[in-house]
């Protein structure tokens, strides 16, 4: 499935207030597509309105070190997995 079609179902499941679907399929988009902001966001908006605060904030530093290893050249799979071992 491509990653915009993910996001707009995303966006339909936290339309219809199934944020756990929704989750999976940013979830989806991430492991795809690393340096994906739009789906980082939607991530942390959604574990923040489910109260899953340590969440949010390990999707906001798992966007962080992809965006800075992007930058600095480095290849990305997972950096939230390097930070959180």
């Amino acid at each position: 499935m491509s990653q915009q079609l993910l996001l707009d179902v995303a966006r339909l499941h936290e339309a219809r207030a199934a944020p756990e679907r929704a989750i999976e399929r940013l979830q989806q988009v991430v492991a795809a597509e690393p340096l994906h902001e739009e789906a980082h966001h939607a991530l942390m908006r959604l574990y923040a309105r489910l109260g899953r605060r340590h969440q949010a904030l390990r999707q906001q530093v798992a966007a962080i070190v992809g965006r800075d290893d992007a930058r600095h050249g480095n290849r990305v799979h997972d950096p939230g997995r390097r930070l959180f071992k």
